[in-house]
């Protein structure tokens, strides 16, 4: 066996490490879930997505790699929270109307499909979800609304109905 010198760092360490690591970083997302009333809700933290999340069949789904897994989260949570009935058809509309009159073009048409700023010749968030849902503007709405609440990292909620609930502490 070569030594690999008192520097080396044990390989099986670094493994328990990382295992340890991602444990915990699942507990966070899974203790999130919990607040926003989703405990039933299954969590999965994964290799080789091509999206950073997904939710489908009570699962959220988050990509190992995603570069802002909370933010991802509680996009993926307001699928959750619109499939399972959280919302009353006052609130959604309250919801969709707001995402009609501000966040399709705020998060949707100035956005590219990975979130960040649209630059000229790339396709935005807003065309990228016409071709996958069809034209469907339910969906296309129910995604700048999942949008504008995983942003609340990075802005204020809308006052009112949905802050307590997704106020992260």
């Amino acid at each position: 066996a070569r030594d690999r010198g008192p520097e080396a760092p044990d390989r099986g360490a670094c493994l328990g490490g990382e295992r340890a690591q991602v444990q915990a970083f699942e507990q966070t997302l899974r203790s999130l879930l919990n607040k926003f009333g989703l405990k039933d809700v299954g969590l999965k933290i994964l290799d080789g997505m091509t999206d950073s999340g997904s939710y489908a069949a009570q699962i959220i789904r988050i990509a190992a790699d995603a570069a802002n897994p909370v933010r991802t989260l509680r996009h993926e949570a307001i699928h959750a929270l619109r499939e399972l009935g959280f919302f009353t058809d006052a609130q959604w509309s309250s919801l969709s109307k707001m995402a009609k009159d501000k966040w399709i073009d705020q998060y949707l048409k100035q956005r590219n499909v990975d979130g960040k700023p649209l630059k000229a010749g790339e396709e935005s968030r807003y065309d990228a979800y016409m071709r996958e849902y069809n034209g469907d503007m339910e969906k296309i709405t129910e995604e700048a609304v999942s949008d504008a609440f995983a942003d609340f990292d990075a802005t204020k909620p809308p006052a009112g109905m949905l802050q307590a609930l997704l106020k992260i502490g």
